[in-house]
């Protein structure tokens, strides 16, 4: 695909979510169902059959209930919901109304479902949407195109995501072309696994890393944009603290870095809920690793003080920048 670079529209889109955060942020991990079988996909597999034994289906008692309490101890927090995917159960639009009230929430979703289920019954205020595009079971681009845009004219803040397959880069610029011309978002996700015997995303190609920082940097959209200055007055502003945390989630990623021993704000002002609702610091280790106690019982509580990371690899790109030396990470003598 070299000197394949499809040319941006002259208002290109930049990302959403430029609010400032709030005090904690939250990956739930609410239902390990799916419609999609997608062969690249973490959750099938060999760790499946133990997913699926540890997770315990709530009550909407028990959400409203364990959410109430949190945001009654701790404050507000930006949610990120994902599955499988949360709207193969019939209740989870109960769930997001209840818990939006009084959060952030950002649900990550194959869209395989109809949009006017949710419009005109959810606040467009206090939810968003990543739509990961699987080119695998998506009927064609433009049906998932025509979706966002149905939820984003009822208000919704909607980003796409596409997972970095080798296998698709021939047909990804194309693709996000596409995106761009429909004034949407998108977030390339480096492909974590075994594919024709390499393991990613240390295999990945120069190009494909290039690709992948270009895009999610926003400079595929806009060439001459420095991370340092996406304004052109030297301004700092929210849409440059999301390419910043982009850029270093990637780049250390990609690096291979090991974080071991880096002390870690995850457990302080991060924390991830399993399938089972038991809480830790982090997604590294499985969820008995750094446990926090169950999020649905009164034995939950977040770190006060940053800790050491014990793990030599850190493969999620939403936690490793609360790590030292991240953009989220401990301030030194603070």
């Amino acid at each position: 695909m070299a000197g394949i670079r499809p040319v941006p529209p002259s208002a290109a889109p930049q990302p959403e979510h430029t609010r400032p955060p709030n005090p904690f942020k939250v990956l739930w991990l609410i239902n390990p169902a799916c419609n999609y079988r997608c062969h690249y996909c973490w959750l099938w597999s060999k760790h499946q059959q133990a997913i699926n034994k540890s997770y315990i289906k709530r009550s909407l008692e028990e959400y409203t209930r364990s959410w109430e309490r949190f945001n009654r101890l701790y404050g507000q927090a930006d949610i990120d919901i994902l599955g499988g995917e949360p709207f193969v159960s019939p209740d989870f639009p109960e769930v997001l109304s209840v818990i939006s009230k009084s959060n952030r929430v950002c649900v990550t979703t194959n869209l395989s479902w109809d949009p006017e289920t949710i419009i005109g019954r959810l606040d467009p205020a206090h939810l968003s949407f990543s739509a990961s595009y699987h080119p695998e079971y998506e009927p064609s681009l433009e049906h998932f195109i025509a979706k966002i845009a149905a939820l984003r004219k009822a208000g919704f803040s909607v980003i796409a995501s596409i997972v970095a397959f080798p296998n698709y880069f021939p047909k990804l610029p194309l693709w996000l072309d596409a995106f761009y011309q429909s004034g949407i978002y998108v977030h390339v996700q480096p492909f974590i696994g075994w594919w024709r015997g390499r393991g990613y995303p240390r295999n990945h190609t120069e190009l494909q890393r290039e690709v992948m920082r270009d895009v999610n940097s926003c400079r595929y959209m806009f060439p001459r944009l420095r991370s340092s200055d996406t304004t052109g007055e030297g301004k700092d502003t929210g849409h440059e603290k999301r390419i910043g945390i982009s850029e270093f989630a990637l780049n250390f990623q990609l690096a291979d870095i090991s974080p071991k021993g880096k002390s870690c704000n995850a457990g302080v002002s991060y924390f991830r809920i399993f399938f089972s609702g038991n809480v830790a610091r982090c997604g590294q280790g499985g969820e008995t690793s750094g446990l926090l106690g169950n999020f649905f019982s009164t034995d939950f509580h977040p770190l006060n003080t940053p800790l050491p990371c014990p793990f030599d690899k850190c493969e999620c790109l939403g936690e490793n920048c609360y790590m030292e030396g991240g953009p989220l990470g401990p301030v030194a003598g603070v």
